[in-house]
């Protein structure tokens, strides 16, 4: 009963561990294809070797291949006096396993099958173990889970290569290679909240000094976050590992999009019992070098052309406890487009602990809380807003992102604009008040372009703005006149013979409409804009001001 030897007792039909002895008689099978050609002696101090050969070995449960092994072309001798001989073979394998996290009492790990095919000849010279994979080594794995991570399918591709392995280091505690390749595809990748359609990467490991020397190169992603969609851009990623007795001592790793240019920067260190990850990122953008080409995607909705983009985060991590200790974002001068125009000028910084606070404070993930502040000079919109200020809070309940804006305020039409005492759910639509005050109707009319009209005067009032799904929509917005104003239009029409008099009287009249009251109802939806007026006054020159 072979299996004693390979995994613990478990129980078959219940897939759990169990004490009870298990009914399967396993075999382990030797098959000599080519006869085994061995000289030598079997003394002690004697040489021996192995000169030719074909050996195959299955291990079989039940009737059920697991693992198979061919060992052909065998050149292998014991080392004799003053030579060092180099042994040779090559290594035929295929494995089918099923249920491998059970087989192998692991907790937190669980594996349905994996299947394998590996290729690879085999040298041992002075102390070092060469390895040099063949083509089409690969091992494929279904239903992988981890703790909280799992992904319905895995596939491990090994490309030829030389694997170099220092077995006199390995024996002293010291482990080195020189480099081993290997390409890793996942279907049904999910992380924590995170689900990843498709995953592929191109890796390369090497050890060498206690380093750990990582290069890492990921294909374009499309993953689902809390039911929100990202792109994640193609990805070159450098680590670099510090290992000591006791584990991981530091990590840095430098990320860079496909064609190399920096991203970020990340280190990791263990102080004593606690950890400290530190992420560092500075960008300049220019005409030639936008946030799109930066993070090599054009699906953002926004990007920037001039101005600068650098953040700072620091995490502690304590007993599996993550906080945050520092967190600052910050945009300077930042010019550029969005979906809905331009902007220019833009100063933006997000800070956590609030700065405000007289005494630090460390901050989970699921109750951050962050400052956010900023300017711009100009934010084109098809209304031109100008010195736009705002002072909020960020903050995180349950996994959703808020937003507390106390005051935001900007020019526009010569006016000035302002939100009060707003808060929203980011991941929600989004509900605000606008408040107009003092906006001059002359600078208003003149984005309508209507050839003949000239007005003065000044409107104050609200607009209630929604915005949801892209979609920017004003249901029951309201305008009305501060003081009293003049309206001027003149028109070729009102010359023409073909009007009816209710007409003409009205193109007459605001030839030169001197208005005491001028209120307006204002809806935007699907792309219309369209105001309701209501006007009085009089013109002095028509019916003796009627």
């Amino acid at each position: 009963r072979l299996a004693r030897a390979f995994y613990p007792a478990f129980n078959k039909n219940e897939d759990i561990k169990s004490d009870k002895k298990a009914d399967q008689t396993d075999t382990l099978i030797a098959t000599i294809n080519k006869s085994l050609v061995i000289k030598g002696s079997l003394s002690a101090d004697a040489a021996m070797s192995i000169d030719a050969g074909d050996l195959a070995l299955s291990y079989l449960e039940g009737n059920t291949r697991l693992i198979d092994l061919r060992l052909s072309d065998v050149d292998v001798a014991t080392p004799e006096r003053g030579e060092d001989k180099k042994n040779r073979l090559t290594l035929y394998s295929k494995l089918a396993i099923d249920k491998l996290g059970k087989r192998l009492g692991l907790s937190g790990f669980s594996l349905e099958s994996i299947k394998g095919l590996i290729h690879s000849r085999v040298t041992l010279q002075g102390g070092s173990l060469l390895l040099e994979p063949l083509a089409k080594s690969r091992m494929d794995l279904s239903h992988v889970r981890f703790n909280d991570y799992y992904a319905n399918a895995l596939a491990l591709d090994i490309p030829p290569q030389r694997i170099k392995l220092d077995l006199e280091g390995l024996l002293n505690g010291k482990l080195a290679f020189n480099k081993i390749a290997f390409g890793l595809n996942a279907k049904g990748l999910v992380l924590q909240d995170a689900n990843i359609k498709t995953f592929a990467l191109q890796n390369s490991v090497s050890f060498k000094a206690n380093q750990l020397l990582l290069d890492t190169t990921t294909a374009a992603m499309n993953a689902e976050v809390s039911g929100a969609k990202h792109y994640i851009p193609p990805l070159i990623a450098k680590a670099t590992i510090q290992l000591d007795k006791a584990g991981i001592k530091s990590a840095s790793i430098k990320l860079a999009n496909s064609c190399n240019d920096p991203l970020l920067n990340a280190n990791w260190r263990a102080v004593n019992k606690k950890a400290e990850l530190e992420i560092q990122w500075q960008q300049t953008f220019s005409h030639t070098k936008t946030l799109r080409q930066w993070l090599n995607t054009s699906v953002i909705p926004i990007d920037f052309t001039r101005g600068t983009f650098a953040g700072q985060l620091i995490v502690d991590v304590d007993d599996n406890k993550t906080k945050i200790r520092t967190l600052d974002v910050s945009l300077k001068d930042i010019q550029g487009i969005n979906a809905l125009g331009t902007f220019k000028g833009v100063q933006l910084r997000l800070s956590s602990p609030l700065r405000r606070s007289t005494q630090y404070e460390s901050i989970k993930f699921d109750s951050l809380r962050a400052s956010l502040e900023g300017t711009v000079a100009e934010l084109n919109m098809g209304v031109k807003l100008s010195e736009l200020a705002f002072d909020s809070v960020v903050y995180d309940r349950a996994g959703d992102w808020h937003l507390k804006l106390p005051v935001m305020t900007a020019k526009v039409f010569s006016g000035g604009m302002a939100i009060r005492d707003a808060e929203f759910n980011v991941n929600q639509a989004i509900q605000l008040d606008v408040l107009l005050d003092q906006i001059d109707l002359s600078a208003l009319v003149k984005t309508q372009q209507v050839d003949g009209l000239h007005t003065t005067g000044k409107m104050s009032g609200h607009i209630p703005i929604r915005y949801a799904n892209g979609q920017v929509q004003v249901l029951d917005g309201e305008m009305r006149s501060v003081d009293n104003g003049q309206i001027r239009y003149s028109t070729a029409l009102s010359k023409s013979g073909n009007l009816n008099q209710q007409l003409k009287l009205t193109l007459d009249v605001l030839e030169n409409f001197n208005y005491s009251s001028l209120n307006s109802k204002i809806v935007y939806d699907a792309d219309t804009l369209l105001l309701k007026s209501s006007i009085v006054g009089k013109n002095p020159d028509i019916k003796n001001g009627q």
